[in-house]
This record gives structure tokens, sequence and C-alpha cells, in this order.
């Protein structure tokens, strides 16, 4: 796949369930409890379940990190990928070993944001929906591997970093978490047509939000930006030249409203 296709795939594919990354791989989670390792279970194709703990003693001699010390941070968009996952944490020093908990959260959905990313997609970020809910992953991240992801998130300029409080996120298995955190929008999130855009590869439900899928945002912008018929052309542009892909999103962003949440506690990047 060239790299003007790959940005239409965006958020890239998800695995659908609960999965534990591990080195690029993934496992199916069968029951997530974030209390403790040993509360885990997996559920390996042909195999009968096992803890995460046994599963992490068995295969790894380092000490892995207690899972008391990951935090849940809401994956808006591509940060649910398997494949988005295996670019940004590569092979190192130290085994990268994280759940992605699926699930629904409640008056929040994925929109686009209003920025344009290296690789040629538009982004998402999470808005406000009073009502509405949402298919949406938590991955958990223990310190280390949260440095790692913020130095992917263009923080103080693309994202600020922040705890969202009365929230609602229920895990398959029905558990509940109320407190997440979220890399939020500063440049607005899109509005056309008096509505902001939800991403039609994200299930949501009671939303009268616009549902637009990738290439149609992506064939939007470029509408609005002054573009006529070469949408390829376009998006190969913003991934080969960085000044080009700086002008266009400060434009696209006079097409923005801001995120509309107030019980956000921001930690990064907000005011930078």
């Amino acid at each position: 796949m060239n790299e003007v296709e790959y940005a239409k795939q965006y958020p890239f594919e998800r695995a659908g369930h609960s999965y534990l990354f591990v080195d690029g791989n993934i496992i199916p989670i069968s029951n997530f409890n974030s209390i403790s390792w040993e509360k885990c279970t997996l559920s390996e194709t042909g195999n009968p379940e096992i803890s995460i703990a046994q599963y992490l003693s068995d295969n790894f001699d380092e000490d892995i990190s207690p899972l008391k010390n990951y935090i849940p941070v809401i994956a808006a968009g591509s940060n649910a990928s398997p494949g988005r996952l295996a670019q940004k944490y590569k092979e190192g020093e130290k085994h990268t070993i994280l759940p992605v908990i699926r699930g629904v959260v409640k008056d929040f959905v994925s929109v686009y944001s209003a920025h344009f990313t290296k690789y040629g997609s538009i982004a998402a970020t999470l808005q406000y929906s009073p009502g509405a809910h949402s298919d949406a992953y938590l991955t958990y991240l223990d310190p280390d591997q949260l440095e790692v992801m913020h130095a992917t998130e263009s923080l103080g300029s693309h994202y600020a970093f922040g705890k969202l409080d009365n929230i609602e996120f229920i895990h398959t298995d029905e558990q509940k978490v109320d407190e997440i955190y979220l890399y939020v929008t500063l440049g607005g999130c899109l509005w056309f047509d008096n509505s902001f855009v939800t991403l039609a590869e994200i299930e949501k439900y009671d939303c009268e939000f616009l549902d637009f899928s990738q290439p149609e945002i992506l064939a939007r912008s470029f509408q609005i930006l002054g573009g006529a018929d070469d949408l390829d052309g376009f998006i190969a542009k913003l991934i080969a030249t960085p000044e080009f892909r700086s002008e266009c999103t400060q434009r696209i962003r006079e097409h923005a409203r801001p995120f509309g949440y107030s019980d956000v506690e921001y930690l990064l990047g907000h005011g930078a």
C-alpha cells in the first residue's frame, strides 16, 4: 500500500475486542480487572484461559510493572489500532506489554480534530455529545509507555494531555471506569455545516453529528481549502511538505469549534 492510500485508512484496523499488546503482537483478553494482572485472563486460540500474571511469569524474565501503575488513556482514533501501536512501540531494550480494553464511553464521541498529520490523515479527538455513546478503547500505559506516547502526540501544538472526571467508560465485561486520561485537541474539532464530524469507521449511537469516512473528510477539507480534482496529489503534498501541511492546518482551523467539556484537568501541553 502506498502512503496516500495508507493515509485514507485512518483510524486503521482495530481488533474488535480487548487485547494484550506484546511487542507488536496481540493476545485476546477474556477478562480484565485493573486491580492486578492476577485478576485478568487471556484466551489464546486453542489454549485454556490463563491469567495474565501467569503468562508474564512463563514468558518474561524481567519484572513487569504492576498493573496498578498503568493509567487508562482513551484512544479516540488510531491509538486503538495494533498496527499503529506497533509503529509507536518498536523493539527496544524493554518489552512493551500493555492492555487495550474495548468498551463504550457515554456522552462522548470520536470526531475529527482540525489538523493534518505527517502521514496525511486528519486525526481524531473526543467531543462532548450528551446522550450519545460510542465504541471506544482504553490503552493502559505505564509511565515509560506514556512518555513514548506523549512523544507521538504533538503536545503543545495539536494536543494537550489531561484527565477527565465524571466520565463513564464501561468495559465489555460491565466494569466501569470514571477517571480517564486523554489527548484533547488544541486547534478545535472540525465544524462543517453546523455540525461536528464523527468518524464513520467507529460505531456510535444517539449522535446527530455528521458522519464521514477518512476519504470523505479529506475530500471535503480539500474542497474547503480550494482544491479541485487531485485529492491524491493534495495528500501526497501534505506528507512530503511540512510547510504546506502546517499552512493547511492553520487554514482548516478556521472551520473548527473547541472541545466542549469543562470537567478536564490539563496536565501537559495546554497553553504551550
